[in-house]
């Protein structure tokens, strides 16, 4: 049995490669986690390094794991394969993988699945891929069988340096070349790198398309970039309390009414204005004690990256100003959760008051 997560060792997408080149894989795996695009991506591995092309019809068999068959696997897995190496069945989002997940499975499905997969015969390897979707929920019987007599990959988000190599990669392919430094700046601002927002390898995936598109020379610049990224919520939060701060507050509202009309939902807006000023707050303070802006990152377990804006945004804000801020989020954030306020409502009241 293996588990391959970030912090134990290499990243289970390095790992999973080496596995699959060295076809040393087991033939029962389970690549789930919060990178998604990392999750297919591994699964589409196995499925090009064991089933030859052309022979998916008997070779391949894809299942949505709210419709498994015990009959239809068994069937599938006990039958030799036509022309591939090894045949592959690939189960997708089966609930029975996490406790108090719902699904119409019943225990004796669950006990039947496990007892079988205990000795998976050589011929097949069964992928099962997925993402606890409730943070709460516990490892399933399921689970734990895969855990104890196959493999299991945890997909975690990519760190700056595995991110850079990813953004190289995919601008060789396109035959464009990219600067270090233009590379860091796509990483900053499209916002992976902050967990409160829902930014991922595919919505990156899809700037890089635009950028590329955009580009007319065999290099990717900084105009590329800033024509193709989602411009990330952390920035636009940003730019509306410092328009707030100058008193600007037509142009605040502007930005918070953007901001809502992007699609973001407003509970967590709220949630991050308040986070933000915070950040600022600890910023501004540290900065008055002496300390530099790596020294505070260090501190606060955040990427110096974002204390660099928020020392940015809060050089121009007393300590008392943002702290007035602060209290007064603080006060909307407590309306808007029990109930008092209406989430865009209070958001306008905020930028009007303060």
């Amino acid at each position: 049995m293996a588990y391959k997560k970030e912090g134990a060792g290499p990243h289970a997408f390095k790992t999973i490669q080496k596995d699959v080149k060295s076809g040393s894989v087991s033939n029962l795996l389970l690549f789930h986690g919060e990178e998604q695009y990392l999750v297919q991506w591994a699964y589409e591995l196995v499925k090009s390094r064991y089933v030859t092309p052309g022979t998916e019809a008997m070779d391949l068999m894809e299942v949505d794991g709210s419709e498994a068959d015990i009959d239809a696997i068994k069937e599938f897995c006990e039958t030799f394969s036509m022309f591939s190496e090894k045949k592959v069945l690939h189960i997708a989002d089966i609930p029975v993988l996490w406790k108090n997940a719902s699904g119409r499975y019943s225990e004796n499905f669950t006990k039947e699945l496990c007892e079988y997969l205990e000795d998976v015969p050589e011929t097949t390897i069964v992928v099962f891929t997925g993402k606890k979707d409730d943070p709460k929920a516990k490892e399933g019987s399921l689970f734990k069988t895969i855990k104890k007599h196959g493999s299991i990959y945890e997909f975690t988000p990519l760190d700056a340096g595995l991110l850079r190599g990813f953004i190289e990669k995919r601008m060789n392919a396109a035959g464009k070349t990219i600067r270090p430094s233009v590379a860091d700046t796509i990483i900053y601002e499209s916002g992976y790198l902050n967990k409160d927002i829902e930014y991922g390898l595919y919505n990156l995936e899809n700037d890089l398309r635009k950028m590329i598109a955009h580009s007319d020379t065999n290099e990717i610049l900084p105009a590329d970039v800033t024509a193709s990224i989602s411009t990330g919520l952390d920035t636009n939060i940003f730019a509306m309390l410092d328009a707030v701060s100058r008193q600007r507050k037509d142009e605040a509202l502007r930005l918070m009414w953007n901001i809502i009309s992007s699609g973001e939902n407003p509970f967590r807006v709220v949630a991050m204005i308040t986070g933000q000023l915070e950040l600022m707050l600890k910023t501004k303070e540290m900065r008055s004690e002496g300390m530099s802006v790596p020294d505070i990152a260090k501190r606060l377990k955040i990427h110096e990256y974002r204390v660099k804006k928020a020392a940015s945004f809060s050089g121009r804000m007393s300590e008392d100003d943002i702290r007035r801020m602060l209290m007064y989020a603080y006060e909307i954030d407590g309306n808007v959760k029990t109930g008092l306020m209406e989430s865009s409502l209070a958001l306008e009241y905020f930028v009007a008051e303060i």
